[in-house]
């Protein structure tokens, strides 16, 4: 028998053999893996309900709401004034509160600007950067898409 193979067998008989040296080099960075695994690698979806003060009750807004409502982001909700969607926000209920001014369709169609004002929970920064550039977004691309594009939709925001 070749004298490396003997020590080579001799090391690995006693590496073996000792359950601490085991469990330190296997058992337990197999277990850091599976606890950063869990705590960092699973990837957890965003869900944040909106409240939705539509004091335009147009066509225009109930398509937005919808479209927001659409995507699995955020679930709408319609308060009935704004004192009622902040103190749902206040009560952690909704994330943010989007207000539609009235003759929010008629200031569009007219070329008027027309503001659309909305408050975010500002508690937690990441979702409320989320939600606030979620909501840029979409207000934006509505923006370009209609006849007279030159910024018709004002955003009046506030954490």
């Amino acid at each position: 028998m070749n004298p490396v193979i003997g020590m080579a067998a001799k090391d690995a008989k006693i590496f073996f053999r000792e359950r601490g040296t085991l469990f330190w080099t296997i058992a337990f960075p197999v277990i850091i893996m599976l606890l950063f695994t869990a705590i960092f690698g699973r990837e957890i979806p965003f869900h944040g309900n909106i409240g939705v003060v539509d004091y335009d009750d147009s066509e225009i807004t109930r398509s937005l709401v919808e479209g927001l409502n659409g995507s699995e982001l955020f679930t709408m909700m319609y308060f009935s004034s704004e004192t009622e969607a902040r103190e749902a926000l206040n009560a952690t209920t909704v994330r943010a509160v989007i207000v539609f001014p009235p003759n929010f369709m008629a200031d569009l169609y007219s070329g008027n600007a027309s503001v659309v004002s909305w408050t975010v929970d500002g508690t937690q920064l990441d979702v409320a950067n989320l939600i606030s550039g979620t909501l840029r977004a979409v207000f934006t691309n509505f923006s370009k898409q209609l006849p007279n594009y030159n910024d018709p939709v004002a955003i009046n925001e506030t954490f």
